[in-house]
């Protein structure tokens, strides 16, 4: 870059090999140091050439004094108009606090609200809950299903009545309790039958026997074709199956290999 005659009065360009970031610093950054601070920095001004390279030129004294003298009286603007001097600093960061303490406050107060209000929805979940499993179970059909896993007859209502003790209830219905079982094990069912409400769709029997079990529309396993599969193949999907809800029944091909082992391994599930 060449100076013209008159700005090499008032500027020097400085050669590239000597910038150095700890002695040269941006005019801008020069009047904001302390005097006693800049005996060993030089401020400078970026310019471009017409080759479009940057340069480093540095201004005299003169003109970095006058750049202090504007600085300092545009800083006495500001204080004498109150955006920049220390009271209306203090002010300032005294408004902050206090609103980030009401914003503080306010988010506390809301939160109590909010967990008061899933509370509520909380509790009002549970009692609409318990009120929906007390009309199902006020509404269950004659036959009840007990722990067990087994369907039993409910007792008729002459069999349990007020004036009968709680005792005399109880023993009447452990006793038909046991009548129904023993008729319910006298009847297994010969033919393989699947549970499907409780089965957990873990595809072990779909993978396993395609052409026998498949899903229906809630994903849930059901015995599609009883005649597609050997007895064999029912008894492997009782084993596999984590929900324990196939039931192989009894064979229904006579004829067919290791009858007699599969018929003991099945009666675990039937």
């Amino acid at each position: 870059m060449v100076l013209s005659a008159d700005a090499k009065n008032y500027y020097l360009d400085v050669p590239a090999q000597f910038w150095s970031e700890d002695s040269l610093l941006p005019l801008a950054e020069y009047l904001r140091l302390p005097l006693k601070d800049t005996h060993d920095k030089l401020p400078f001004l970026w310019t471009i050439d017409e080759q479009r390279v940057l340069h480093r030129i540095l201004p005299n004294i003169m003109l970095t004094e006058i750049c202090r003298e504007r600085l300092d009286a545009w800083s006495f603007v500001q204080d004498f108009g109150g955006s920049n001097n220390y009271h209306a600093k203090v002010a300032a960061e005294q408004e902050r606090t206090e609103a980030a303490v009401e914003t503080e406050k306010k988010i506390a107060e809301l939160e109590v609200k909010h967990q008061a209000e899933l509370e509520q929805v909380r509790q009002q979940t549970a009692a609409e809950a318990m009120e929906r499993l007390s009309a199902v179970l006020m509404d269950l059909d004659p036959l009840s299903v007990l722990p067990s896993g087994k369907a039993v007859k409910a007792a008729k209502p002459e069999e349990l009545t007020p004036m009968k003790s709680a005792e005399q209830n109880l023993a009447q219905l452990v006793e038909d309790t046991e009548e129904d079982e023993e008729v319910a094990d006298e009847e297994i069912s010969e033919e393989a039958w699947l549970e499907t409400f409780r089965c957990t769709t873990c595809n072990e029997c779909t993978e396993m026997s395609p052409a026998v079990f498949d899903y229906n529309e809630d994903k849930q396993a059901f015995i599609k074709d009883i005649n597609a599969g050997t007895f064999k193949e029912l008894v492997l999907a009782a084993e596999e199956c984590p929900a324990k809800c196939i039931h192989p029944g009894q064979p229904l091909n006579p004829d067919e290999a290791g009858l007699e082992d599969l018929i003991k391994r099945a009666a675990v599930f039937n």
